[in-house]
């Protein structure tokens, strides 16, 4: 065999090994943080005896802090690489989770340590995972690889919200949070046995703020804001509104699940259309869907209402979603030896929206503005701004 072939070879092998570890690392942490994921917004409400404001103000600063710290975070990149950024990183959700655990008996200290570690966390693992899927995702099947990760996920957390919302209901948060926590640290080994990449981080702090801004930037920059916001509602504000509705953990674990389950194959079938007909077609129809499933959202008031509306809310949230991420990614990786800087511009506007979105939050439910309508519809709005990004 020819030794270009053979190099051709190792090239393929060495990029599926890649994929392989991701999507393994993928599967355990999926489990992991999707056992208490949908449960933290709500474990916040009931801390702070049912308060709104508590919530968003808990989940804002957290934002808000990755907002300033990413830009610097970015430079351990290049001194200790991406996958040992990403081991260090993960476990720190872990870490999160104990704290949180630990402040139903030693009080209000425990959640501002873990608002502390889940900083760590948001910093040192996400942008470095972010580079690691952009340098080796296929360029002809971008789409189809993200919605593989997605169908891992979507696969974990079909089974993790009922068995997390089981085990809430029996043993308590705490130990719930703790079996999240250790299952966690596992997910970081597989990071461990990968060869190592270096990127080197070339702007200062003041620069990586200024890029968003730049002109060539602007309306890529606006479609990140704009998912920032719609994420952080989604993220939140939709947990507390389910349980506001339903009441029920294990209900709303039941629901959560059966919902996941049904958008199985469709991930799959978004992911493999987004790489034939191109993905800013996908975006442009569903992000007209995406909008009008949030708007309706507001009039849910009974549990099989919500299983109804959920389904189709994740159907079109994916079909945004997902050829949005494949969008992002392509565009990273087109950025070559660039990759880092245009994640960490990414992370700062999509943090940034966040931000808004909380402090939009706080205000209104500060003033007594508790619509859940009006909110919903904000977030509409920025899922139809999906569409701007070139």
């Amino acid at each position: 065999m020819p030794s270009h072939e053979r190099h051709g070879e190792q090239i393929r092998y060495s990029l599926e090994k890649e994929m392989n570890e991701i999507y393994w690392a993928t599967a355990i942490k999926t489990f992991a943080i999707e056992l208490v994921g949908l449960y933290t917004p709500i474990f916040i409400f009931l801390y702070f005896e049912k308060s709104f404001v508590a919530v968003f103000i808990f989940f804002g600063a957290q934002f808000f802090f990755q907002t300033l710290l990413v830009p610097l975070a970015a430079r351990l990149i290049g001194k200790l690489g991406i996958k040992k950024l990403m081991a260090i990183g993960g476990p720190f959700f872990g870490v999160y989770l104990i704290c949180l655990s630990l402040a139903q008996t030693y009080g209000i200290i425990f959640i501002i340590l873990a608002l502390a570690a889940k900083v760590l966390y948001l910093v040192l693992f996400w942008p470095s995972r972010h580079i690691d899927f952009a340098k080796f995702a296929s360029k002809k099947k971008r789409a189809r690889q993200i919605s593989m990760l997605s169908i891992i996920n979507t696969l974990i957390s079909a089974i993790a919200p009922l068995l997390g919302a089981l085990m809430i209901t029996a043993f308590g948060y705490a130990t719930t949070f703790t079996i999240s926590a250790a299952l966690l640290l596992l997910a970081s080994v597989p990071l461990f046995f990968s060869p190592e990449i270096y990127e080197s981080y070339s702007l200062t702090w003041r620069q990586s703020f200024l890029e968003p801004f730049k002109k060539r930037n602007l309306k890529t920059s606006i479609a990140f804001f704009f998912e920032g916001m719609e994420y952080y509602t989604s993220l939140v504000l939709l947990s507390l509104f389910i349980y506001v509705v339903i009441g029920d953990l294990e209900i709303i674990g039941l629901i959560t699940s059966i919902t996941l389950i049904m958008t199985l194959v469709f991930t799959y079938f978004v992911g493999w259309i987004s790489d034939r007909r191109g993905s800013r077609q996908i975006i442009s129809f569903a992000s007209v869907v995406h909008a009008f499933v949030w708007l309706i959202c507001a009039f849910i008031t009974t549990p099989l209402q919500c299983l109804i509306y959920l389904n189709f809310f994740k159907f079109a949230e994916t079909a945004n979603h997902l050829p949005f991420s494949s969008l992002f990614y392509k565009k990273a990786h087109k950025k070559r030896h660039n990759i880092d800087e245009f994640i960490i511009y990414h992370e700062i506007a999509h943090n940034s929206g966040r931000v808004l979105m909380a402090i939009i939050f706080i205000v209104g439910f500060s003033f007594g503005h508790t619509s859940f309508l009006l909110y919903f519809s904000i977030a509409a709005f920025a899922a139809l701004m999906y569409r701007l990004i070139k």
